[in-house]
């Protein structure tokens, strides 16, 4: 029995973004109840105690909302990918703007040819294409009934460095 591809979409873009959060170093959970949080990632640091290196997590920590799609160039413009976004998700986002603990989006983008998602080969795993964050710059609600056309700067690119950026800037 094959699950869909909307399954396959969303383990992808956990497995994305799960990888670059552990290479950055923070923790990350997956809540028991999905209410627009699909991922926590928590900051932690360490200290010396007893001579050994004591890890803890801080307290602090940033929501995650992920989304995939398949990346298509006609999406992309002015520097900006556009993307339809649920607007219960879309409110989502702007309701935690001032929380103390924020929801950020990350949209994860994969090639069109399914056949192109991920490759194995010996010495490397390779998942295709790529993620971005996303803040709406409104404080205000949609009252759209259905979808909100979001538009995600091309400067919202995910990597190594970018979970360090997201704590520095909304944790």
């Amino acid at each position: 029995m094959a699950i869909t591809e909307e399954d396959i979409k969303e383990g992808l873009s956990e497995c994305f973004f799960s990888a670059i959060t552990t290479i950055s170093g923070y923790n990350i959970t997956i809540p028991k109840r999905d209410y627009s949080v699909d991922m926590k990632i928590h900051e932690v640091a360490s200290r010396e105690q007893n001579d050994k290196n004591r890890f803890y997590d801080t307290g602090r920590e940033i929501d995650i909302q992920l989304k995939c799609t398949i990346y298509k160039k006609e999406n992309v413009i002015d520097g900006k990918i556009k993307y339809s976004l649920n607007v219960n998700n879309y409110n989502d986002l702007i309701l935690r703007r001032k929380s103390i603990v924020p929801l950020i989006l990350v949209l994860f983008l994969l090639p069109e040819e399914k056949s192109e998602w991920i490759d194995v080969k010996d010495n490397e795993i390779a998942l295709r294409k790529f993620g971005f964050w996303y803040v709406p710059d409104s404080n205000e609600l949609s009252d759209n009934k259905s979808n909100v056309t979001i538009k995600i700067p091309l400067t919202n690119k995910i990597d190594k460095n970018t979970i360090a950026m997201l704590f520095n800037r909304f944790g």
